[in-house]
């Protein structure tokens, strides 16, 4: 079609195309502009009742007016030969190239991207308009800093029975929503399903639902099947998180109710972080991301800090938890932070120990009342303690909900916490939910044991006790008593007597313990598929070298480690190791190249457009100078690719120029052309 006028439109070059449309940069002979036109393929095009409702659907779309949406100009009448729409022209990169080039490095980025698109879809679902197709490439960041959703009531206008056109082609399978996969009819609530995934991409940097192929990414929606994002980054926390999930609901009505009320829910996550107005901000990371996100970082550390202290002061400690789990996670060793949170963990202990001596006052009067009043009861000894300690803490766990900041509740609340940080958070960036609770049943141990020692250094009391109880059991239980505390009495008369054989005996702990214990650690061998050295392999906070991965090495035995694998021109590698009942494991790790990155420039021309070939002739992806252009490497062990690069002109009079250059995976490459009129 190059060279070709579209009613007023002329053809220039193709720059893109998809399942959908072919894209090409035309020129308005009437307005003397640049536009984008968006032509459908053939094959949606081939009847007059297809061709009616195109035109009936792009009238609509065309009504579509807010800074954040990609404007329509015009669109094809009925009696054309071909349908198109022509949109205004956008220079930039799409989401998903944007940030794989430039990484969100704090969550709160994606948020305030993710406010502007709310509000961009929530005006298109005002006039009755649902997107069904929203995803990171759908969105382009211009070069002015802008961020514009595209294709906007495309997949609507390309219905599946008027326009013959398989599901395959409304939406992407990775971002569609449960009730789309499943036929069903959609309102506006699938597109939040979908602003759902673009937000978990937006802050994690991967995608909710994965799998190897089509069918399988459809079975984890339709599952509900994903990790947390506060899981994947650490940094999301658990808010944040918390407004994913909503969207990501299997049922519609489990969702927010409108777009509006999503970027409300965004917008009160950035002020809770410390940012009321985040348009500043955005508008100075799309123009300098670097020192932005350095000047972010201590923003967020300061004011999350500040957050913590305050629910601190006012005995809201999961609150304080909260925003010190987020600090942590941009700065592990934040000293005052972690003084903060080693200050709760004494208190929860005078807690602990002070309800360890109640117990033992308590079990002391219902033994001394035995003795005297005549009703049998069982001896004390820690294991009964260790039971009465347990039941405690159910009660405790009970009133939590009830009464935050009771000083009960308060031991309770903050030991699951605080033993998290003790041992995972402060040494790890990847700290996965569940590790939260593989350590709840631990905890409760640990309380009980504190109680144990606490009896054992009143050993001479409960031996004292254990005596009077045992002297009781030759009474007779005395029927109908009227003593007002028969009733509790005759509970613990119920409770049977503990067999000898599994009575405590004096040793320093009288713990039980199961037949085999599992040792406290396991090995771990990591084999290295590619590349085979150079890896930096970091296991909950821990960095490794290959060679000691390769040999093996000996870790705490825990529900889930989290590593990271790292290569200066890999792709980043994120996993989980279960160790089980294992005594040593094995972990395979197959490191895939990084994009290169190419930077052209050309002196003379601004605007001008790059396309990038492979050496066999193939387009390999394009983009404009001035920005950086990722270039994928495909080729599994070779990280070096040889490019044809076409440099084509924005400016009329000018001519394009082509030549060849190597990049390599992970590193910059930069080229500089002048263009020859």
């Amino acid at each position: 079609m190059i060279g070709e006028q579209l009613g007023r439109y002329k053809v220039i070059e193709e720059v893109g195309q998809g399942g959908m449309s072919v894209v090409y940069r035309g020129f308005d002979t009437s307005l003397k502009r640049d536009v984008a036109i968006k032509v459908l393929h053939p094959h949606l095009q081939n009847r007059a009742e297809s061709r009616a409702r195109f035109e009936r659907e792009a009238q609509a779309v065309a009504k579509l007016s807010h800074p954040n949406v990609l404007q329509i100009y015009d669109f094809s009448q009925a009696n054309s030969k071909r349908s198109y729409i022509v949109t205004e022209l956008l220079h930039g990169q799409t989401l998903r190239e944007f940030i794989e080039s430039t990484p969100l490095e704090h969550p709160e980025i994606g948020a305030m991207i993710g406010v502007q698109l709310c509000d961009a879809v929530g005006h298109a679902h005002s006039l009755g308009i649902i997107h069904r197709d929203i995803k990171p490439e759908n969105v382009m960041v211009c070069d002015d800093g802008t961020v514009k959703l595209m294709d906007f009531g495309i997949a609507q206008i390309v219905d599946a029975h008027a326009m013959t056109v398989t599901g395959t082609l409304l939406g992407s399978p990775a971002h569609m929503s449960p009730e789309m996969i499943e036929g069903s009819p959609l309102d506006f609530r699938a597109d939040i399903f979908s602003m759902g995934t673009l937000i978990y991409f937006m802050v994690t940097g991967e995608l909710p639902f994965n799998g190897p192929n089509p069918p399988l990414v459809l079975k984890a929606i339709l599952e509900g099947n994903y990790d947390d994002a506060e899981m994947v980054n650490p940094r999301v926390g658990r808010p944040l998180s918390r407004i994913i999930d909503k969207c990501l609901e299997l049922d519609a009505e489990d969702r927010y109710d409108s777009m509006s009320d999503l970027g409300t829910r965004l917008k009160h996550f950035l002020i809770d972080s410390g940012i009321k107005d985040f348009e500043p901000w955005l508008a100075d990371f799309f123009d300098a991301p670097g020192p932005t996100q350095l000047r972010l970082r201590a923003h967020l550390l300061e004011t999350l800090e500040e957050r913590g202290s305050e629910a601190l002061k006012s005995g809201r400690v999961a609150a304080a938890l909260s925003y010190f789990n987020r600090v942590l996670a941009i700065e592990p060793e934040h000293e005052r932070v972690l003084a903060l949170i080693r200050s709760i963990d004494r208190r929860r202990k005078l807690y602990v120990y002070a309800g360890a001596a109640a117990l033992l006052i308590v079990a002391g009067g219902v033994v001394a009342w035995a003795s005297s009043s005549g009703p049998p009861a069982p001896p004390i000894d820690t294991g009964d303690t260790a039971i009465a300690a347990k039941a405690l803490n159910n009660d405790v766990d009970a009133a939590q909900a009830d009464k935050e900041t009771a000083p009960s509740v308060l031991a309770e609340q903050t030991a699951s916490e605080v033993q998290s940080h003790a041992i995972k958070v402060a040494t790890s960036m990847k700290l996965r939910q569940e590790q939260h609770r593989a350590l709840a049943a631990g905890i409760a141990e640990l309380r009980v044991r504190e109680v144990h020692k606490q009896a054992k250094r009143t050993g001479d009391a409960i031996k004292t006790a254990a005596d009077a109880a045992a002297a009781a059991n030759d009474r007779k239980v005395r029927p109908n008593s009227n003593n007002a505390l028969d009733a509790g009495s005759t509970a613990v008369a119920n409770v049977a007597p503990p067999d000898a054989s599994t009575t405590p005996q004096e040793t320093p702990d009288a713990d039980i313990k199961p037949d085999k214990p599992l040792a406290d650690t396991f090995k771990l061998r990591f084999v290295f598929l590619f590349p085979k050295e150079g890896v930096r392999v970091t296991i909950n906070g821990t960095r490794y070298e290959t060679a000691q991965l390769a040999a093996g090495v000996d870790l705490p035995r825990a529900k889930r480690l989290r590593f990271t694998a790292e290569h200066a021109m890999c792709k980043t590698v994120k996993g989980a190791i279960v160790p089980g009942d294992k005594e040593m494991l094995q972990k395979r790790i197959r490191m895939r190249f990084k994009p290169a990155v190419l930077n052209v420039s050309a002196g003379n021309d601004k605007g001008a457009f790059v396309r990038v070939y492979s050496s066999n002739g193939s387009l390999l992806t394009e983009g404009v100078v001035g920005k950086p252009i990722a270039i994928p490497i495909n080729d599994p062990e070779n990280p070096v690719l040889k490019l044809r690069i076409k440099v084509i002109p924005s400016l009329s009079g000018y001519k394009s120029t082509e030549t060849r250059v190597s990049v390599t995976a992970g590193r910059p490459k930069t080229l500089s052309v002048n263009l020859n009129r």
